[in-house]
């Protein structure tokens, strides 16, 4: 039930009854897509001290991110300096997948409303935090999408490509299979 009435309070008891069902996340991120400027309260929750509501608030952003990633734009520009602050590893996994789709809309699909919020020092943070993501003791979804997130920073950042290559040959062997299964289809690009 959609219990949200406005308050700050009531968006921390809305989001704290957020839990990893698709449909549940669907539904509350439905209320974003008609509410949007509920994203960048969604984004202070994220980064805030409670680490259940922080991953709960990241569900529901994955979500829209996925939906309509302009949405979470702004919000996600203002927190580039905290991305690195989320260390949890469930809160670390919906944070890494908005990157990737942030990254996407950037560097692939183009789109110019994306393109024009990331300065140089912007996409270095950026590539510092995922390179942490694939190096790290992190899940296999995490570490896949830094891989695809590395791999669309490196089509701008040339260093990247040679650096991410010889990462994913160097762990190759003693991954996850989803980790292989990602390299299997990164690594032909890197060549």
């Amino acid at each position: 039930m959609d219990t949200y009435k406005g308050s700050p309070q009531d968006l921390q008891s809305w989001v704290s009854g957020t839990n990893v069902s698709k449909a549940n996340r669907s539904q509350k991120a439905g209320r974003v897509l008609n509410t949007p400027e509920l994203v960048a309260p969604l984004f202070k929750l994220a980064f805030g001290p409670e680490k259940a509501v922080s991953y709960k608030a990241l569900l529901i952003l994955e979500q829209v991110a996925i939906q309509k990633p302009v949405y979470i734009l702004e919000s996600y520009h203002e927190c580039l300096d905290k991305l690195h602050s989320i260390t949890e590893h469930r809160s670390v996994r919906p944070l890494a997948r908005i990157t990737e789709i942030v990254l996407l809309q950037t560097f692939k699909k183009k789109d110019p409303l994306f393109m024009d919020w990331f300065r140089d020092e912007d996409l270095q943070k950026l590539t510092t935090l995922c390179f942490n993501w694939l190096i790290g003791q992190h899940k296999p979804a995490t570490k896949a999408f830094a891989m695809r997130s590395l791999y669309l920073l490196g089509t701008r950042i040339s260093w990247i490509h040679p650096e991410l290559k010889a990462v994913i040959e160097n762990k190759y062997a003693e991954e996850s299979p989803a980790f292989r299964a990602r390299a299997r289809h990164i690594l032909p690009k890197l060549s």
